[in-house]
């Protein structure tokens, strides 16, 4: 009998506790949860763990949105910025994202609400408010000598004709005052 995902790694990673949480959001979006007690384990397996879920899981996926729906979640209680940015910025195989609350990892709110925060974004409120936009004037001025403007020839010489309109505005707006 073959050993999932979860059996695999905890056989290899005994120092780390995992999880595996599924989804379904327009296909499988399968989210592991790693907890790690402190960022020397973390720095030292985080690459060895994306590789494993990598070569027996993600490697067994069929659907291509199933394949580009991973996500690892590195939990500890304290990681510096250099070690969560070298895991978050790694584009191989998933997404990382490292949580510095370690505690929380036990309730299952807490891992709905990573799944909401980083993932399917249902936890955002979007507050629409209708805004009256300004009824939009042309300006005759202005029309007319865009109007008069030959475009064969703007197109030729784009210098000639940016400063030939602009004096053509500034002296109809000088003539209007």
């Amino acid at each position: 009998m073959s050993k999932n995902i979860i059996e695999i790694l905890k056989e290899n990673f005994s120092q780390q506790e995992f999880e595996l949480y599924q989804g379904t959001y327009g296909g499988s979006i399968n989210a592991f949860f790693i907890k790690s007690d402190s960022e020397k384990v973390l720095s030292e397996t985080w690459e060895k763990i994306r590789n494993m879920i990598g070569v027996y899981f993600q490697s067994k996926l069929e659907s291509e949105f199933d394949v580009w729906n991973i996500y690892l979640f590195y939990i500890t209680s304290d990681v510096s910025k250099e070690v969560k940015h070298r895991i978050e910025h790694d584009t191989i195989s998933s997404r990382k994202i490292v949580v510095n609350d370690q505690k929380a990892m036990s309730s299952s709110d807490f891992k709905d609400y990573l799944f909401s925060e980083h993932i399917t974004n249902i936890n955002l409120n979007v507050n629409l408010s209708s805004k009256v936009s300004p009824k939009f004037s042309k300006n005759k001025i202005l029309s007319g000598i865009i109007d008069k403007i030959d475009l064969v020839k703007a197109k030729k010489n784009k210098e000639d004709f940016f400063g030939e309109a602009l004096e053509q505005i500034e002296k109809s707006l000088t003539d209007e005052v």
